[in-house]
């Protein structure tokens, strides 16, 4: 690849039109995310708590689903084959928090979603997205 092909493992996201575009390149990711949006409840919540959406977007490209109930990581785990939707879900405290916590406690802890459309048709890759988004549990 020279330095003028697009990398394919590349996920861009505009977090705010003040901040420069951040750019991911990993050859790692489970899948690519397509067009990635927020809605404004979402972008306000991982503001308020000193979150980059690109640090959860990583993740979750990489198949860190966040805390996912078992079940849910099974069906994301089947979705990377067969296109379904892909979900991941970001509790906004520090690891060693929530680790602390039973599952009931960290419900209640402010929490990001970040879903992976479905793929529309069985041609399509189940790896390739259209749209992902970023949004707070209210807002589904």
């Amino acid at each position: 690849m020279n330095s003028t092909t697009p990398n394919p493992n590349t996920v861009r996201i505009n977090y705010a039109p003040s901040k420069p575009r951040q750019t991911v390149a990993t050859n790692c990711m489970q899948f690519h995310p397509g067009q990635v949006l927020a809605t404004p409840g979402a972008l306000a919540l991982m503001q308020e708590h000193g979150i980059q959406p690109l640090q959860l977007l990583t993740r979750f490209v990489h198949g860190d689903w966040g805390d996912c109930p078992r079940d849910d990581i099974a069906l994301n785990e089947q979705a990377l084959a067969d296109g379904s939707r892909l979900m991941g879900v970001y509790r906004l405290a520090e690891k060693s928090v929530l680790e602390s916590m039973s599952r009931k406690e960290r419900m209640r802890l402010p929490t990001i979603w970040l879903i992976s459309d479905a793929t529309i048709s069985e041609k399509d890759d189940p790896r390739e997205r259209h749209v992902t988004t970023f949004l707070c549990p209210s807002e589904y």
